[in-house]
């Protein structure tokens, strides 16, 4: 026993005892094969992928949204300012057509005031009939009825467009 000391075997036999346990470790936790994912990893994995999916898939259909809607604001603008041009026309004819009537209605009164004028022009210049005459004095002219006001002109009122909206 002088070779040999006892302290040395008992690390000897500790180191051998680790090796041998690390080694059953290793061996027990079988690093060549690929471990087993977690079947709520997969399939929270698989929902991401469906999720984006699906969310690009929507983004598209809004685009297609958003680009047709834009080209129907677009006609539906143009239709608006067609349609204000045209109703701007009528309003200057109808104001013109109203002036018209206007300036005929005073022209109209004009000419009443003068044959009333002239009409008692005539009554004072002429002689009153003599009770002896034997042909009958002329009746009088009634004036023409006064004109009636011209009805208020008509307020053409534009409205907007009926919305229908969609939702798919």
């Amino acid at each position: 026993m002088a070779g040999t000391r006892p302290i040395a075997r008992v690390y000897a036999l500790v180191v051998a005892a680790l090796v041998f346990f690390l080694t059953w470790a290793v061996v027990a936790a079988h690093p060549w094969q690929r471990a087993a994912a977690d079947p709520r990893f997969v399939a929270l994995t698989r929902r991401e992928q469906r999720l984006r999916a699906d969310a690009i898939r929507v983004q598209k259909v809004i685009a297609r949204r958003l680009a047709r809607y834009r080209i129907q604001l677009t006609r539906r603008r143009a239709e608006i300012a067609a349609a204000e041009r045209r109703q701007a026309r009528l309003n200057a004819a109808a104001r013109r057509r109203e002036a018209q009537l206007i300036a005929a209605a005073q022209l109209a009164a004009r000419q009443r005031a003068l044959a009333a004028q002239a009409q008692a022009a005539a009554a004072v210049a002429s002689p009153s009939p003599s009770p002896v005459s034997s042909t009958p004095a002329a009746p009088a002219v009634a004036a023409p009825p006064a004109a009636a006001p011209a009805p208020p002109p008509v307020r053409v009122v534009t409205l907007p467009p009926l919305v229908v909206t969609r939702t798919s």
